[in-house]
């Protein structure tokens, strides 16, 4: 919580001390900046940079230590693992899977968010009745916060956080909450720029073969021409 503190002298010799909650401007102001460092990280990077660069951030807006964001296929089962947060991969997480597909019937209770269609907080994991087996040398989760994305009515990406120190609280939620629904709005637009990018440079290459073969096909030998005509 983010207080300003104002003094003022109602009478001589004696003051007068003012909080005022600024809790909300500052969550503002965080999403803002969040969201411009985003763009520029979609501008000069690849998609795999900028989604590590949001679960980054997220992990330091909620004091985590893990982060992983999935894209969900149309079907609503199939999930894709788009990426794990720097830290994630560097101090904890030696499992493989990134660009696999997974399916949400075999998953863990972290996927409890695409069923509900709400973010779902499990501050105490190793008590879940129904929650399945971690992957060989996948990170332990104490604790996690899991956010859907949604388009209509169906779930495209999840994104999650785990591990803080301390429980996790609906301020928390509603942080990543917001970073994800950003983060979808600019991978969509990247994966967009990407696809367009990729189909410029099919058709540059495509004509270039085509002036490749017309250009042999110019150079053929005369008697070959003379047959041509």
């Amino acid at each position: 919580t983010y207080y300003e503190v104002r003094t003022f002298s109602p009478e001589p010799n004696k003051f007068a001390v003012i909080f005022h909650d600024i809790s909300q401007r500052k969550h503002s102001e965080t999403i803002t900046l969040a969201r411009i460092k985003f763009v520029e990280i979609a501008t000069l990077h690849s998609l795999d940079t900028l989604v590590q660069t949001i679960l980054d951030e997220a992990e330091k807006l909620t004091g985590s230590r893990i982060g992983f964001y999935h894209l969900l296929e149309a079907d609503q089962n199939t999930l894709i693992l788009q990426n794990w947060s720097t830290h994630t991969v560097k101090e904890f997480c030696l499992a493989e899977g990134k660009g696999m597909h997974y399916s949400v019937d075999n998953a863990g209770v972290w996927v409890d968010c695409i069923r509900a269609k709400k973010p779902v907080i499990h501050n105490d994991y190793a008590s879940l009745p129904n929650r399945k087996g971690l992957p060989e040398e996948h990170a332990e989760v104490i604790r996690e916060l899991v956010v859907p994305v949604m388009r209509g009515d169906k779930v495209v990406a999840i994104l999650g956080v785990g591990n803080k120190q301390t429980e996790y609280t609906h301020r928390d939620m509603d942080i990543v909450q917001q970073l994800a629904d950003l983060a979808m709005e600019i991978v969509e637009r990247k994966r967009a720029d990407d696809a367009q990018l990729k189909a410029q440079q099919n058709y540059e290459n495509l004509i270039q073969t085509i002036d490749g073969i017309v250009w042999e096909a110019d150079d053929l030998p005369e008697e070959i021409e003379a047959a041509r005509r």
